[in-house]
C-alpha cells in the first residue's frame, strides 16, 4: 500500500515538472468592426501578456480600435481566463473569456484617412462601458523553451459602450514550454 502511494506521489510530481509553463507577450495588427468589417470597419492594434500553467491560460489584453484613422476610437482593457494547448510542438491554440472595460470616443471633426488635412482631428466626450470579451488564438511558436512565433487572433467584445469584433495577425515573443 505504501509503495502504491509513493508511486502515485512520484507520478504526480513528474506531471507537475513536465507541465506546460509559459509567459509571453503578443502584439497584433488587424481590423475590427461594430456591425461588420465593411460597415464601420476600423484598423485595430492589440498587446497582451499571457501566462500558461498546464492547460490553463490567464491573459491581460489592451485593444485599440480606430487608432486615429476612423470615425470612432475604442480602447479596451480585458482580463481573460481559458484553456490552451499543451503540445510540445510548434502548433498552439487557445480560447478564453473574461471581463473588459471600454472607452469609446466619436470623431467630431477631421475624421477618416482622407479627411481635410486643414481640419485637426477632434474627438467627442468619452463614453465608458463594461462587458464580456471572448478571444481565440492560433499560432506557430518556434523555439524549444522560448522564442518567437506568429499566428492569428480573433475577438468579440460585447459591452455597454460599443460592442466590436475583429481579427488580427499576431506576433509572439516569450517562454512557452
Amino acid at each position: 500500500m505504501c509503495v502504491l502511494s509513493a508511486a502515485r506521489a512520484l507520478e504526480a510530481q513528474a506531471d507537475t515538472v513536465h507541465a506546460t509553463r509559459g509567459l509571453w507577450i503578443a502584439g497584433s495588427l488587424g481590423a475590427a468592426g461594430t456591425r461588420s468589417l465593411i460597415y464601420e470597419g476600423e484598423p485595430s492594434v492589440g498587446v497582451g501578456l499571457d501566462l500558461q500553467r498546464g492547460p490553463w491560460l490567464a491573459s491581460v489584453r489592451r485593444q485599440a480600435v480606430g487608432v486615429g484613422l476612423g470615425t470612432f476610437e475604442l480602447r479596451a482593457l480585458s482580463l481573460l481566463g481559458g484553456r490552451a494547448t499543451e503540445s510540445r510542438g510548434v502548433w498552439y491554440s487557445s480560447l478564453a473569456i473574461g471581463v473588459s472595460g471600454v472607452e469609446e470616443r466619436l470623431c467630431t471633426a477631421g475624421c477618416g484617412l482622407l479627411s481635410d488635412t486643414d481640419t485637426p482631428r477632434t474627438l467627442g466626450p468619452a463614453q465608458w462601458g463594461i462587458g464580456v470579451v471572448l478571444a481565440g488564438d492560433a499560432a506557430l511558436r518556434f523555439g524549444h523553451v522560448g522564442g518567437a512565433g506568429f499566428g492569428l487572433t480573433g475577438y468579440a467584445n460585447l459591452n455597454t459602450a460599443k460592442s466590436f469584433a475583429g481579427v488580427g495577425l499576431e506576433l509572439l515573443v516569450g517562454r512557452w514550454r
